[in-house]
Formats: C-alpha cells, sequence, structure tokens
C-alpha cells in the first residue's frame, strides 16, 4: 500500500508557543487519536485510511520526544514533579510507538481480507489489535495534561499577574480541564443535545455552560468525531479546546486549584473572537 504525505493527518492543530501550551495541545491530539479509534470500533460508518492511523500514532510519539525536549532548556532538573513528569511523557512515547505497531498489524490483516467481507467481518480480524492500540494511549490526555499543571507550576513566577485566574470561574475553569483531558462530548437525543462527562468527578456540565465557553472562544465542537455515548447511535460531537481556550487554560493551571464548584451563571472573560455555536 503505498503511504499518503506524512502531512496527510487525521487532526490539525495551532502550533503552540510555550511548553505549558505545548503538553495542552498535545493532550488535545491523544484525544482525537483515541476518538477515531473508538469510532472505528463502534461505528458501522466509514473509516480513514489505515495508514492515517499508523501516521497519527508515530506523530504522537515524535511530538510526545518534542515535547520533553523543550523541558531541559527550562530550570526544571532539580524539581521532582517535573522529573516524574518527563519519565511519564517518555513512556507515553514509547506507548505511542506500541500502539503504532499494533496498528500496523491491523493494516497488515487488513490487506489480507476479502474485498466481500462485511465489516463486521473485517472488525472481526483487526479488531484486536486495534483495541491493544487504544488502550495504550487510552489514559495519555489526562497525564499530558497532569504533566501541564506540574510545568505551569514551576515556571510561573509568583510575582506575576493573576488576574486571568481571578477572572475566571472556577467551575469553568474545572469545565476547560474537563475539555482538556477529552472528557466532555455532546449527543444529539430526542430532547436536545445532552451534554456526556466522562470524569471522575463526575461533575455535571450543563450545556448552558459550554455555550458560554464556546461563545468567549474557549472551546469549540467537532461534529461526529467521539465515540457514540449509547449504542447504535451516531457518533457524539467532541467538546475541544481552542487556541484561546489552550492559551487560557495554560494561564490558569498553575494557580489555584481547579476542583469542581457549583456552577452559576457568572460570565466568562471577554473572547479574543466570538465563533458561533454549531447548536
Amino acid at each position: 500500500m503505498t503511504a499518503p504525505p506524512d502531512d496527510a493527518l487525521l487532526f490539525s492543530v495551532p502550533a503552540p508557543q510555550t511548553p505549558v501550551e505545548q503538553l495542552l495541545a498535545l493532550a488535545d491530539r491523544y484525544a482525537q487519536h483515541n476518538d477515531t479509534l473508538d469510532v472505528l470500533l463502534h461505528f458501522s460508518g466509514p473509516h480513514a485510511d489505515p495508514d492515517a492511523y499508523i501516521r497519527s500514532a508515530h506523530r504522537l510519539q515524535r511530538e510526545t520526544h518534542a515535547a520533553v525536549k523543550t523541558l531541559p532548556d527550562q530550570p526544571l532538573h532539580t524539581r521532582r514533579k517535573v522529573n516524574d513528569a518527563v519519565l511519564r511523557l517518555k513512556q507515553l512515547a514509547h506507548l505511542s510507538d506500541g500502539a503504532a505497531r499494533h496498528l500496523a498489524a491491523a493494516r497488515h490483516a487488513l490487506g489480507t481480507a476479502d474485498a466481500n467481507e462485511s465489516r463486521a467481518e473485517v472488525l472481526r480480524v483487526i479488531g484486536p489489535h486495534v483495541r491493544a492500540a487504544r488502550e495504550l494511549t487510552a489514559l495519555a490526555p489526562e497525564a499530558v495534561v497532569e504533566a501541564a499543571g506540574h510545568v505551569a507550576r514551576y515556571l510561573r513566577n509568583p510575582l506575576g499577574d493573576h488576574t486571568a485566574a481571578v477572572k475566571m470561574p472556577l467551575h469553568h475553569r474545572h469545565a476547560l480541564l474537563a475539555v482538556a483531558r477529552g472528557h466532555i462530548s455532546i449527543a444529539g437525543t430526542l430532547g436536545g443535545p445532552a451534554v456526556q462527562v466522562f470524569d471522575r468527578s463526575e461533575w455535571p456540565v450543563p450545556v448552558s455552560q459550554l455555550r458560554l465557553l464556546e461563545v468567549a472562544g474557549l472551546v469549540s465542537q467537532a461534529p461526529e468525531t467521539a465515540p457514540p455515548s449509547r449504542y447504535y447511535a451516531q457518533p457524539d460531537d467532541r467538546v475541544r479546546l481552542t487556541a484561546h481556550g489552550i492559551a487560557t487554560l495554560a494561564a490558569l493551571i498553575g494557580h489555584a486549584p481547579l476542583a469542581p464548584a457549583p456552577a452559576t451563571a457568572t460570565p466568562v472573560p471577554a473572547p479574543a473572537s466570538t465563533p458561533r455555536a454549531r447548536r
């Protein structure tokens, strides 16, 4: 099979500017990669070129190594938490390489399948390899966001401006953190859109809150890119941080705790731009 150009990727995000933003963008890439594998396994619609999945895993490996290389340039070598974060990132790079190997095995199995076989039969052949690849990167978004928090705390100037952290209500900060971890999607239901939150805190994030964050240009919806939250349903819409959202969370993540708090109608900061909500 002829491999498409390396820039034919499953996702595209603007280049980050700081180590913390770079890590948050990397977490977003891992979440997108995991979503593509979940949709492949659970949705009966068309899927991307098999080589694209392999290229995605290889790119995650390269970009995780690149993120690690940016950290020694900072005064972090004596910080235990940051050292632990660096080790975890190196582990993730190895896990991404292992995921690419499993996906290559799935591509090989797909190449030997009969063209007339049903999708169910094809998934029976490649499913074990894809599931193994998915398991290797399952916790990557959370691990990278945690690493970003450790790095942010040691890079931050203690005398710096805390205005952004003060202005952002705590429940909005919690929502941004859940989005960064790849924990929020929106499903269409008979009663309208419903937010699906996969978060250990199980703290609710209402649609109205996501709408405020979306109007502020902090989050956006990627239609039908997340695994369906119900059997025999269309894929959910994944909620993702925008470039502005990544920069905002990078400014917040090293300050006050990002634990949940009761939701209120407190407005979010003024947006850099105000994209139209999709729904």
